[in-house]
């Protein structure tokens, strides 16, 4: 073997090199499940894509998490127009086109976006990785440590997770970890030029996930540290100003509909409330969001970083350890905690957790417990890939496709998971249903009252709207979206051909709804569809047993 290659191989750089592949081999391996999403959600980031170039983006998803969707929505049709010959398609309504197009067909623009968040990570490991050699420059063996740090982030389960069901973690956890490394770069505010950079790419990572508010917050704690309250004001109030402004801006909604954003943000918290996870179940999560090891190493490099605290060559790794520690207590601080919630923090856990090997003289124990943690984390990995890889995310549409025809009518009590396109009876009652909603609150509620509470029918008018109220598809309609009760004189159980009836939901007209296909359904299939993370949901299939489209 060449010299140079084998010299590679054993370096920091070789071992960096080594996860670097191994984390994007995974992340490749995975890229198409779904169906072609995973949870829920996920349709509402694509739809905020398309939405946001007409000044529209759902509030529940960030402008700037839309804008980077819709810009790589649009690479996709373009490139897919060009690459077919049809240059003609690339006009002024180009965007209600692609979105017709995605609606016809979401898997490629999935895909595309994946691998858009599959480069983010590549990004944000680079500035982890270029961070980590800022803190540990000044100790033996530092481009080593850097190298664990950044691989340790790198074959966190949560950056697969994120990358694949379109969290907007993944983007909060690239503009996190640029501007962490530009405060280091700006030495703990001292040269302001790199710091405002710093603030500005803070705020744009709050844009993403509002929890990432904390890092100004403990940054800022962390420059009165250093540089004591009376020199560090002045640079924290600048720090905190341009990360507000660029949190605002970046956020969209924040400014431009600060009611509604209010709104959502304490729906969010309703949401989250998870009142089956109980206290103490954090603690799990932590530990085994950061891969079991590295919340004993950060522990263990609490003491030499308070013993360092006023040494100069420690100075950047007792930063670490602060601003981790601080993220830690927050963590185990929320009860319904989730792991990829951390993802923007876990630069700095993992950084603060092999700083203790800076104290370390046996470099038996340092091999040692490195292996065993990245053996941890890259199991890990490799599981959540392969028990994504082995649900069958799109049996539910692929049932459908095979055995119902376009003329048939579909209810779903439960998600409306069955990610196929609407046919134009489907679309036009849920225009009826919707447009009536909206003129009944009218007589009942002033202007801003509708405001806030119609956002939700608003925005799926405007996507109907770019179909022009039209498409060739299936009639479905779901529980959640179009209620019987809400949609009566235009939708029925009665004039429902089938039933696709989520496992384990309940609800309050379930008892009648249960005798209804006791007596006028039968159960034909069993089928599992997008939700439920790594395992899936899973929805029984009832066919009427006199058919209606018959």
């Amino acid at each position: 073997m060449n010299q140079n290659i084998r010299s590679f191989l054993t370096s920091p750089q070789g071992l960096f090199s080594f996860f670097v592949l191994l984390s994007v081999a995974l992340k490749l391996f995975v890229i198409d499940v779904g169906a072609p999403y995973i949870m829920m959600d996920d349709a509402n980031m694509f739809s905020g894509g398309f939405l946001v170039w007409f000044g529209q983006a759902p509030p529940q998803r960030m402008y700037i998490e839309s804008w980077f969707s819709g810009l790589s929505s649009m690479t996709v049709y373009i490139t897919s127009q060009l690459l077919s010959g049809n240059a003609s398609a690339l006009n002024l309504n180009i965007v209600a086109e692609a979105y017709a197009d995605f609606n016809q067909n979401p898997y490629p623009y999935v895909t595309g976006y994946r691998y858009l968040m599959l480069l983010f990570d590549m990004l944000t490991v680079l500035f982890v990785f270029k961070t980590a050699q800022i803190v540990f420059a000044t100790k033996q063996n530092g481009q080593w440590f850097a190298a664990l740090a950044a691989s340790l982030y790198l074959m966190s389960y949560n950056t697969l997770w994120c990358n694949v069901v379109s969290r907007p973690d993944t983007g909060a956890a690239l503009f996190a970890s640029a501007g962490l490394y530009l405060y280091y770069k700006s030495k703990f505010g001292n040269i302001q030029t790199t710091l405002w950079c710093s603030a500005l790419l803070m705020g744009l990572s709050t844009g993403y996930k509002l929890h990432c508010a904390l890092f100004v917050v403990f940054i800022l704690f962390d420059m009165w540290r250093v540089l004591g309250f009376k020199t560090a004001f002045k640079r924290c109030f600048q720090f905190g100003l341009i990360s507000f402004v660029a949190f605002l801006v970046a956020s969209g909604s924040a400014i431009f509909d600060p009611l509604l954003y209010a709104k959502l943000r304490a729906l969010n918290v309703k949401d989250d409330a998870s009142p089956w996870i109980e206290w103490g179940d954090q603690v799990a999560v932590v530990f085994n969001g950061t891969g079991w090891l590295a919340l004993p190493l950060l522990i263990g490099a609490m003491v030499p970083a308070w013993k360092n605290r006023n040494n100069p060559e420690y100075k950047a790794i007792t930063s670490i350890v602060f601003l981790a520690t601080f993220w830690v207590i927050l963590f185990l601080s929320i009860r319904q905690l989730r792991a990829y919630w951390m993802l923007p923090a876990l630069p700095l856990i993992y950084m603060a957790a092999v700083s203790v090997f800076t104290t370390v003289k046996s470099r038996a124990i340092i091999v040692g417990v490195s292996v065993i943690a990245l053996s941890i984390v890259s199991f890990q990995t490799i599981k959540q890939a392969y028990d994504l890889k082995q649900v069958k995310y799109n049996e539910l549409s692929e049932w459908i496709e095979t055995n119902v025809d376009s003329e048939s009518a579909i209810y779903i009590y439960g998600y409306e998971a069955l990610n196929l396109p609407k046919n134009t009876q489907a679309i036009n009652n849920m225009r009826k249903g919707i447009e009536r909603k909206i003129n009944n609150t009218l007589a009942s509620e002033k202007f801003t009252y509708r405001h806030i509470r119609n956002w939700e029918e608003r925005a799926t008018l405007k996507l109907y709207s770019m179909l022009e109220f039209q498409s060739k598809g299936y009639e479905y309609y779901g529980y959640y979206v179009a209620p019987l009760d809400e949609f009566k004189g235009i939708l029925s159980l009665d004039d429902m051909d089938y039933v696709i009836f989520l496992e384990g939901f309940m609800f309050p007209e379930i008892q009648e709804v249960k005798r209804v296909l006791e007596y006028e359904f039968k159960e034909v299939a069993s089928v599992v569809g997008p939700g439920g993370g790594s395992k899936g949901l899973r929805y029984q299939v009832y066919k009427r047993k006199s058919f209606n489209a018959q």
